[in-house]
């Protein structure tokens, strides 16, 4: 009996320790607490690999991807800036700029005649009018001028709302009312090399973690002026995929325009500034398909089985430790609970660093750390009180009882003569 009564103890503390994962941050919703809540969520255990760990000095310049800055050119600037480009025959030209509605011949027919020159264009386009599944009703594309002469990806990037504009995860693709639509990388990749993009598409997932590698220093990148000064030098553009996109006024100005956080930011935790352009993530997205250099993530109930797992075995340590070693309980359960933590963090990074898996283990880190409280709270708290709770409904349950066989013997009291 009293094996069954424990077993029931740890099931209740286990429980204990998910309610309060699930229900305590409702406590940091209140906007007093904001900066502590954006700091947590953006603390993610695998940004320290891509930030601190790898050696970015050996990772080696992706030779096929050139980006261009397009600044602020007006559409002949670009037009201009395309035929620069075309001119020396890369294998396509993905152009991340959308040129929805006309703005006068002398600015349209120029960029519409520099498309119709153009072998491999992609454009991008826009998904519009999201819903809470993620997916969404609208595609948004350019003017039909520009957009005849082009194959569209769409855009945008993949930003979940409890992440402040850190871009982790990629969608290679979306349905839009029975429709397939790529991702602008995956299109422009797939120009490049359609057998490796084919297998990047036969994975099959939702979301793809981004493998960074590289920022700006580590693809070829050209500002639009140095192309208009020396329009006849760039033939390393031949045979390349070549990126027009924002990067600044001029590269040597960053702006706060078309810039987000990502896990190679330096600072990956309690981000402050953010370290990479949408261009360059684009990028980042494409050099991984055509390296196939990909990330496993492991199914999300294995992370929540291996939660479960390590909630219930240290309840029956604490439990044991308790009632067995009360002086050692304390300590135990102290250095039980960091050397989980240190644990724990070091299987997610060399996982990840090492294997290329990210192990999901949402969660965990919070369930540790209320393992003990959970425990104690039901132990020292609420056990007792309802023990003690109950304990007097059943004295009190009784003494009415007791009460009431009295007050019926009272009321019939037996005659001494008929009881002899």
């Amino acid at each position: 009996m009293k094996n069954l009564l424990r077993l029931l103890d740890i099931i209740l503390t286990t429980l204990l320790v998910f309610a309060i994962v699930k229900f305590f941050p409702i406590f940091f919703s209140l906007d007093m607490f904001d900066p502590i809540q954006n700091t947590l969520e953006e603390m993610h255990i695998t940004d320290m690999v891509f930030s601190k760990m790898r050696d970015h000095d050996a990772v080696e310049v992706d030779s096929n991807i050139v980006i261009i800055n397009n600044g602020h050119l007006n559409r002949a600037e670009i037009a201009n800036l395309v035929n620069i480009v075309n001119y020396h025959e890369p294998k396509v030209i993905g152009i991340d700029a959308m040129f929805r509605k006309p703005k006068g011949d002398e600015l349209d027919i120029p960029l519409a005649e520099a498309f119709s020159e153009v072998e491999n264009l992609v454009l991008v386009c826009g998904l519009a009018k999201p819903n809470q599944d993620d997916s969404f009703d609208t595609v948004q594309y350019s003017f039909p001028m520009f957009n005849q002469y082009a194959d569209n990806g769409y855009a945008n990037l993949y930003i979940p709302s409890d992440d402040f504009r850190t871009v982790r995860l990629a969608q290679a693709n979306q349905f839009v009312k029975g429709k397939e639509i790529l991702s602008f990388p995956v299109k422009v990749a797939s120009f490049y090399d359609s057998d490796k993009t084919y297998k990047f598409l036969q994975r099959d997932n939702d979301f793809e973690v981004i493998n960074y590698k590289r920022n700006i220093d580590k693809y070829i990148t050209y500002d639009y002026s140095e192309l208009e000064r020396d329009p006849e030098a760039f033939d390393i553009l031949k045979d390349k995929i070549v990126l027009i996109g924002y990067l600044g006024p001029n590269l040597e100005d960053p702006v706060t325009e078309d810039i987000f956080f990502t896990p190679m930011n330096e600072n990956y935790v309690g981000k402050t500034q953010a370290d990479m352009y949408g261009i360059v993530i684009h990028a980042n997205t494409i050099s991984m398909i055509l390296e196939q250099d990909f990330i496993a993530r492991t199914p999300e109930w294995i992370s929540y089985m291996l939660v479960y797992l390590v909630v219930i075995l240290n309840m029956v340590s604490f439990d044991y430790f308790r009632r067995k070693y009360p002086n050692f309980y304390q300590p135990y359960t102290v250095l039980l609970i960091l050397g989980e933590l240190i644990g724990f963090t070091t299987l997610i990074i060399v996982l990840l660093h090492n294997f290329s898996i990210e192990l999901k283990f949402a969660g965990a880190f919070f369930s540790l750390i209320v393992c003990v409280l959970a425990f104690e709270l039901y132990t020292d708290s609420l056990k007792p009180l309802v023990v003690s709770r109950y304990r007097s409904y059943v004295f009190e349950r009784d003494r009415k009882r007791a009460k009431e066989i009295n007050k019926r013997l009272d009321d019939n009291p037996l005659d001494d003569k008929e009881s002899k």
